[in-house]
Parts: C-alpha cells; sequence; structure tokens
C-alpha cells in the first residue's frame, strides 16, 4: 500500500494533478483510438495504388521545432531530395501553438488537420505508424545545412504584414532604408517555466546565460549606429543598460506574436544562444551568431552562421577540458 502512495504521489509531483487526470481520461478511450487507428491506416494502405497519403504531427509547443522543422520539409519539397507526389497532412494542437503568426504561415502552405480525436489516435498508433510508408517526420538535425544552403525560404510574409511590421517599427523612431537593426537573445528559465509549468525543465539549464553578459556586445553594436533589439516573449528580467536605439522588446508596447518573428526576419544578424526565436532566424536565410552551444553537434544550420561552444569542466580536477578529451 505504502508503494502505491509513493508512486501515485511521484507522477503527481512529476505530471500534476492535471495530468494524471488527463491519462486517466485518455486511456479510458484507448481502444477506440485504437481501433479507429487501426481502420485509417488500413484503409489507407488500401488506397495507396491510387493515392499515396503521408501522415505527420507539428512540434507547436516550441517555436523552434514549429518554425524550422516544416520549413525544412518545404525545402525539400522544393529542391526535389523527396516526392511532391504523396498527399501530405499534418495533425497539430492549435491551442497548444507556441506562435501564432509562423503557424498562420504555415496554414498557407501545408494540409494542416486540427483535431483533438485524431491527435490521441495518432498518439495512440504510432509505434505501428512509424513502420509503414504512411509516416511523414518532421525533424531537424546538422544534415540539413543543405536546405538552408541551396534553398531560398519558403515561408514569407505577405505585403499586408510587411506595412504592419514597418508601421510598428517607424512607432519606435525606426526609419526603413536608413536604419539597421541586430536582435540579441539570451536563453533563460522563464519562458518554459511559465508555458509548460508542469515541466522540470531543469536540464536545459546548461543553456541558460545571463542577459547582463550582453552588455558589451550591446554598446558596440549601438556605436556602430545600429539598433539593438533584445527578442523574447517571456524573460526573467530586463537589461540594465539603456539607450534610445536599444529596444527591450519583451517589455515594449510592440511585443505580439507578430513582431517575434517580424523582427527576427529582418534583422541584419542574431546574436544570441541556443534556442528557439534565434534558431527560427535560419528559416528566414538570417545570419546567426550562436554563443555558450552546449553539444558538439548543436551548430548553426542556417547561411552565413558562427558559433562558440560552450566550455566544458571536469568536476573532479576543477580545469577546462579540451575539445579533443571531451570528444572522445
Amino acid at each position: 500500500m505504502d508503494k502505491f502512495v509513493n508512486n501515485l504521489l511521484g507522477k503527481i509531483r512529476e505530471k500534476g494533478i492535471t495530468g494524471i487526470v488527463l491519462a486517466l481520461y485518455y486511456r479510458r478511450f484507448l481502444p477506440i483510438y485504437f481501433l479507429t487507428g487501426f481502420f485509417l491506416i488500413t484503409l489507407f494502405l488500401l488506397l495507396r495504388p491510387f493515392i499515396q497519403i503521408k501522415i505527420g504531427r507539428l512540434f507547436e509547443q516550441r517555436i523552434g521545432h514549429l518554425a524550422i522543422e516544416p520549413e525544412i520539409f518545404l525545402r525539400q519539397l522544393k529542391l526535389g531530395s523527396i516526392s511532391n507526389k504523396p498527399f501530405y497532412m499534418f495533425l497539430c494542437d492549435p491551442k497548444k501553438v507556441a506562435n501564432r503568426q509562423i503557424y498562420r504561415m504555415l496554414k498557407g502552405k501545408l494540409r494542416i488537420i486540427e483535431s483533438q480525436f485524431l491527435l490521441s489516435v495518432y498518439q495512440t498508433v504510432l509505434p505501428i505508424l512509424k513502420t509503414i510508408p504512411l509516416f511523414q517526420p518532421l525533424s531537424h538535425s546538422i544534415e540539413n545545412c543543405l536546405e538552408f544552403a541551396k534553398a531560398s525560404p519558403v515561408l514569407k510574409f505577405n505585403k499586408l504584414e510587411e506595412l504592419q511590421g514597418d508601421e510598428m517599427l517607424s512607432r519606435l523612431g525606426f526609419v526603413k532604408g536608413e536604419d539597421w537593426f541586430v536582435c540579441i537573445f539570451a536563453r533563460d528559465s522563464a519562458y518554459l517555466n511559465k508555458t509548460i509549468p508542469n515541466g522540470d525543465w531543469r536540464y536545459h539549464n546548461i543553456r541558460n546565460i545571463d542577459i547582463d553578459k550582453f552588455n558589451e556586445a550591446t554598446q558596440f553594436l549601438l556605436d556602430q549606429g545600429a539598433w539593438v533589439f533584445r527578442i523574447g516573449s517571456v524573460v526573467e528580467k530586463p537589461m540594465k543598460i539603456s539607450h534610445p536605439r536599444l529596444i527591450d522588446y519583451p517589455y515594449s508596447d510592440i511585443c505580439c506574436d507578430f513582431m517575434d518573428v517580424y523582427l527576427v526576419a529582418k534583422a541584419k544578424f542574431i546574436l544570441g544562444t541556443s534556442s528557439g526565436i534565434t534558431n527560427t532566424a535560419w528559416v528566414f536565410n538570417v545570419p546567426t551568431m550562436m554563443i555558450g552551444t552546449v553539444h558538439f553537434l548543436d551548430i548553426p544550420l542556417g547561411k552565413n552562421s558562427f558559433f562558440i561552444p560552450k566550455k566544458i569542466k571536469d568536476l573532479l580536477s576543477d580545469s577546462y577540458l579540451s575539445f579533443f578529451v571531451a570528444l572522445r
């Protein structure tokens, strides 16, 4: 009995009461989800001689995944590295979309199905789906450099959006055609702790950096005549320095889903840590300088982009490792 109680308390701490309730609710309908999934898989396989159907899932909760992975897929279609003959469909939970602007742009390029029921069916039969030719994965890795090197961006702003973005910048005194701007970003824990509060995100802390460490670089950019936008929709603290051309965007009155994307897309370059909003720049072929990267294969995919890896210390000797030792 004590073991059961301890396990239950552990699950509540891990997922929260809401997570436990949803899990129990999901299991109640598991046979329906499985039978529906089995029926649809059988139907789509029978239709395969006439129409090739492929099904995937958008990773909608994080802006980097939401922007980059479909963009890679669309560029692969553009380059002909994957076939455009199948009828591609992608499932999504619209209530969990990290950025509505990116989502709106994707809906103009992909067949997106918004259905909680079909998402549950998809998750139930996913192990089966992955073994048959109906599955269309969306992901990104260092092997996708080619898509960003050879293909032009697929996601683009329409004319009204271009006017909207220019008008919002002009409110700040920015003059299009004369001024130029750079975006900076320091990843912290605030965004995930606010948007997905039941998760334990401490394993991501190694990717974080204090925004104050950008002060010297920010001042240098300002001295060159640049406007500097500190981006991010939710952050732990404001910047300590101030300047007429320095915009602490999360605390500004222009902060919104649209401008999150517009600033990244129109910047001369992005200086920041490895994170979704920084990586979204690759979608628009905007160069990035990523600092403090942790994974040795966590390198920029975008054109003309660079990175500076974080030093790794041996806790036993209290000395920094060379990259040769760390990679062995």
